[in-house]
């Protein structure tokens, strides 16, 4: 595996000494990363089945060989940016089953058998792209407890270092949020070892989903004070095309100005538009997207049609009721984001 040159770096660098020179300063920057991880080991690579995952995976963990599978067995359930198939897609990670957005929730969805995990970018203050969907810490992680004075604890004012100092998974194994552990879903001791579970970053959740040949939706939000000018779409373009995975992964914004940098970037990232509800015709970016991503209340068979009729993938948010899944499967959609995979995957399957 050979890199070539360090695309976050450049970024930060250009964003902390304000100096960003929009658009075509992002493309220079992405420049630095596009096709830059090689594969040494391709006569090495061998395909071997997990047991949990239905396409095989490179045994090397760090040869993008692994992309080329997955995008070969995505592509087959792919076309014009239709889908032939309904996709499981695990909401921030199987978030009933785990801390939400820890590798821990991307495991499990893997294991539910989840076609595709979504994720939120964030950033910390000192210009680092790792996983959490809040601006503040509060919920999700001891930060109250480890930084008392740092109140509303928002993400974009913690350096890197600090976010890893803290824990984000034991308020997931003292609230049973999803009930799962009291229903026996989820046992004792796998509600104990998420107790201390560590931040994810970026790079690692990229990681994972490479060397598992899987699928990652990853969804860039804006950011909180004093971060709103951040070039986040730049940043996440150099880290996939630096990781040579733009046919592993789906970009989603409600931020359409997001989903323009993406493109203008790298367009063999595929791009879809978040929505909410959908009581008429919505109005969408002028982008080649490959899905829209609808609120599935009010999503009716009519509004399923007219959507798959503009050639693209209708992927609706966040449904965890099996009839409401049902329903939706009958109108046609292409595709379910839900905290609950192991539930859709049951439907799926029967």
């Amino acid at each position: 595996m050979a890199r070539v040159g360090s695309a976050r770096l450049h970024i930060a660098r250009h964003w902390r000494s304000r100096h960003w020179a929009g658009p075509l300063a992002w493309r220079h920057a992405a420049g630095h990363a596009r096709g830059a991880v090689v594969c040494n080991c391709a006569a090495r690579c061998r395909p071997r089945q997990y047991r949990h995952h239905r396409q095989p995976v490179a045994d090397c963990a760090n040869c993008v060989c692994a992309a080329g599978r997955a995008r070969s067995a995505y592509n087959a359930a792919a076309a014009n940016c239709g889908v032939t198939r309904v996709l499981n897609i695990a909401h921030r990670g199987a978030r009933s089953l785990a801390p939400e957005n820890t590798l821990a929730a991307a495991r499990m969805a893997r294991h539910a058998g989840a076609d595709m995990w979504e994720l939120d970018v964030a950033v910390s203050a000192d210009g680092a792209l790792f996983v959490m969907h809040d601006d503040s810490l509060q919920r999700t992680t001891n930060a109250a407890q480890r930084f008392p004075d740092r109140a509303p604890w928002t993400f974009s004012g913690f350096t890197l270092a600090e976010l890893e100092q803290l824990d984000y998974g034991s308020w997931f194994s003292e609230s049973d949020p999803f009930g799962e552990a009291a229903a026996g879903n989820i046992t004792p001791a796998a509600m104990a070892a998420f107790r201390g579970e560590p931040l994810l970053t970026l790079r690692a959740a990229l990681h994972f989903t490479r060397r598992h040949a899987w699928q990652v939706n990853v969804e860039i939000k804006r950011l909180p004070a004093p971060l709103e000018n951040f070039p986040v779409a730049a940043a996440v373009v150099a880290m996939v095309d630096e990781l040579g995975m733009a046919e592993q992964v789906v970009v989603s914004s409600f931020v359409f100005e997001n989903l323009r940098a993406v493109h203008a970037l790298n367009p063999a990232i595929r791009l879809a538009a978040l929505t909410g509800l959908v009581e008429t015709e919505p109005q969408l970016p002028d982008l080649p997207l490959f899905g829209v991503n609808p609120h599935y209340v009010g999503l009716t068979d009519g509004a399923v049609r007219g959507l798959r009729a503009r050639k693209v993938a209708v992927l609706p948010w966040t449904v965890n009721a099996e009839d409401e899944m049902q329903r939706l499967i009958d109108a046609g959609v292409s595709g379910i984001i839900t905290d609950f995979p192991q539930r859709l995957q049951r439907l799926l399957g029967s």
